[in-house]
């Protein structure tokens, strides 16, 4: 189950988990997470990680409930054809995210508790961020492809992850039988804690691969972190501080939080869920919990707080102070997302507090506290009554910074922080002049999403940025002289300067969202010689656009939703290629007028000749009417043909390492024969 240990692709060395990040040391490389992604805003479709049966119990009702081809009276949406064997729900791997310890205050993300990450994705290079809490941390930024690597523990290359599949003998529902066989463990299985919820008995038997009662409990206490994202369906887990492993499953029916005790030297856990009292007992080493509960609850949730360095805490309504906090004199690293938030005085009591993300804060008004945070390298703040950012004044030490949906007018307080690594500011329509941040010659990672008037920065001295977004900007001439950008996102920007991004000669990933001009040819985009991921999703090009198709270093090409003309006769081969996305695009004869006449891809099945190499295949909405075409795809993976008119899955067979079709919204009347290994999705997760 164990992949290899990640590497900075910069220089090689070991990434470890700092500020919530896996991050180089050495370098400043560090792995996005998704929350932070969702300006750029492409839909995952999951990749492999969607890939795994739904073999929960109890789920009847649900959409996407498994079932075998030839069994009759079932009527879930997913299933997959042969007798005698279904999936796990779920599928376990490397994240890619590397080996690593989670250390204090650390937190592997940067979403809130409870919040969704639509999101997927890119692979990206930058520095240290702000705090994360609870999220889905991924290298990439779109759907399929790059992600599997993420969340399935794929290869970032073509080969398909594995899933974890039970006998029937090793379910949870009869691996009391297989008790005996733990006596190979040096302490017997039965002195541990065992979990009682199908849920957890499942992770754990994902987690080690064997029944939940032969797993020892020396074994269990291995666990060191752990992150259950609900929204994502994802785990994230350590054993003993090592490499960084997920798990994905369908449903959470059947957790019960008490089954945490089972993972006896668990130090660090971070849940979109409530928290009861006695869900932890018995963890006593734990120093870093995020959940959906207020301080005062986890306060008394959570064994030994005197010893907790992290907190994460969610409240709707009632919460206006920060009670409860005194019961962690050792804190650190503090987020706080309460909507009726008013009070932050009981952060003077922490003057060496490192890091603070406060989230909807939107009824505080008094933020003189922060002005006594002298130690603090972290901030984020989201809140429309922030009209000032001075107190950054008095933060020194301050490495990033994010400020969200705030009237600020001004940050020439900015220029008090050069020292800044970091900065985000979102949704901050007010400022008008960002000239100062073109004095932050430390920056390595930029997020603007200014108001259409507004003017982009110098980034003459800004020459250390490798990761860069950008929303609405008029004018992309200034991007020139971001020479060392490897990830650039480009959201409703005017598009006619794409001759600027040409001098980024070091772009890895580009994602365009949007044009806000008209541009009829992506031309500049073909002098970009390190070019391995483009998505143009959801943006209209008067022009065609068949040579982005043969970018020779390209392995992730996203055009869905798209409006573009495409000259078949010169489409060229690329062997590169590995996963394309088409679903809903449009293509016209003329795309020089807007809504034109459009051409069907279904006269143009031979397109597809020109990659043999593609694993993936997402080709939605398109009126293709066979997949005859795959046969000339001796790669595939994974196939998306929802809402067409394929009546026959029959050529999928002929592919030696095809693993999942999705092909809901379609008339089947050839299905695939009953010994097919081949997972089979007839609608949506």
């Amino acid at each position: 189950m164990a992949g290899e240990t990640q590497k900075c692709p910069m220089c090689g060395t070991k990434l470890k988990m700092m500020n919530g990040r896996m991050t180089c040391k050495k370098c400043g490389y560090y792995i996005r997470s998704q929350s932070e992604m969702n300006d750029t805003s492409a839909r995952q479709y999951g990749g492999s990680g969607q890939y795994t049966d739904n073999r929960q119990t109890g789920t009847a009702g649900q959409s996407g409930s498994a079932y075998q081809a030839g069994t009759p009276g079932q009527t879930g949406s997913t299933y997959r054809t042969g007798a005698g064997q279904t999936g796990s729900p779920y599928q376990s791997g490397t994240t890619g995210r590397a080996s690593s310890t989670w250390q204090s205050g650390q937190s592997p993300t940067q979403k809130k508790p409870g919040e969704s990450n639509p999101v997927v994705a890119i692979v990206v290079s930058v520095i240290v961020g702000s705090i994360s809490v609870a999220a889905l941390v991924a290298i990439v930024l779109f759907r399929a492809g790059i992600f599997d690597g993420l969340i399935t523990g794929r290869n970032s290359g073509s080969e398909a992850s594995s899933s974890y599949r039970y006998s029937e003998s090793d379910s949870p529902t009869q691996s009391a039988q297989a008790s005996q066989d733990s006596s190979s463990s040096g302490q017997s299985a039965s002195s541990a804690r065992l979990p009682q919820s199908s849920f957890f008995c499942e992770v754990a038997e994902a987690v080690w691969g064997k029944p939940y009662r032969s797993i020892s409990a020396e074994e269990y206490a291995s666990l060191t972190a752990l992150q259950i994202d609900r929204d994502e369906k994802s785990i994230y887990y350590q054993l003993n501080y090592g490499e960084t492993q997920t798990l994905t499953y369908y449903s959470d029916i059947g957790m019960n939080l008490a089954d945490l005790a089972s993972f006896t030297g668990l130090e660090w856990l971070s849940l979109d869920a409530d928290l009861n009292k006695g869900d932890l007992d018995g963890l006593n080493y734990l120093y870093g919990v995020y959940a959906e509960n207020t301080i005062s609850d986890l306060a008394d949730i959570i064994p030994n707080p005197e010893y907790i360095t992290e907190i994460g805490a969610e409240d709707s309504i009632f919460e206006h102070d920060l009670s409860g906090i005194e019961s962690f004199p050792s804190l650190e690293y503090l987020y706080v997302d309460y909507g009726s938030l008013e009070d932050i005085s009981a952060l003077l009591q922490y003057p060496n507090l490192l890091s603070l993300t406060l989230i909807d804060c939107d009824s505080l008004n008094d933020y003189s506290p922060l002005m006594s945070l002298n130690s603090l390298e972290s901030l984020t703040i989201a809140s429309s009554q922030l009209k000032s950012i001075d107190f950054v004044n008095e933060m020194p030490s301050l490495t990033s910074l994010s400020v969200e949906n705030s009237q600020i007018s001004n940050i020439n307080a900015l220029g008090n922080c050069p020292g800044l690594e970091v900065l985000s500011l979102i949704d901050n329509y007010d400022i008008a002049d960002y000239s100062i941040i073109g004095q932050l010659s430390e920056l390595k990672d930029l997020t603007l999403e200014m108001s259409y008037d507004s003017v982009l920065p110098s980034f003459e001295n800004l020459t250390q940025i490798e990761w860069l977004t950008v929303k609405n900007a008029s004018d992309l001439t200034p991007l020139k002289d971001a020479v060392n950008v490897t990830y650039l996102s480009l959201a409703d920007c005017a598009g006619w300067e794409l001759e600027s991004i040409t001098a980024m000669q070091n772009l890895n990933t580009l994602i365009i969202n949007d044009f806000r001009s008209y541009v009829e040819s992506l031309e500049p985009l073909t002098r970009l010689p390190n070019l391995n991921a483009l998505s143009l999703e959801d943006t209209s090009v008067f022009g065609n656009i068949e040579e982005i198709f043969g970018i020779p270093t390209l392995q992730y090409l996203y055009l869905d939703d798209c409006q573009v003309g495409i000259d078949f006769e010169r489409m060229p081969v690329n062997e590169t290629l590995e996963v394309l996305s088409l679903s809903e695009m449009t293509i016209l004869k003329d795309p020089t007028y807007n809504n034109g006449d459009e051409i069907n891809l279904s006269e143009h099945y031979d397109m597809f000749d020109c990659f043999p190499n593609l694993t993936e295949l997402y080709a939605a909405s398109l009126r293709l009417d066979s997949i005859e075409f795959v046969s000339k795809l001796p790669r595939l993976q994974y196939l998306d043909i929802t809402n067409n008119s394929v009546t026959s899955l029959k050529p999928l067979e002929a592919l030696s390492d095809f693993q999942a079709v999705w092909c809901g919204q379609n008339t089947i009347l050839e299905n695939l024969s009953s010994d097919s290994n081949i997972f089979v999705y007839t609608t949506d997760y």
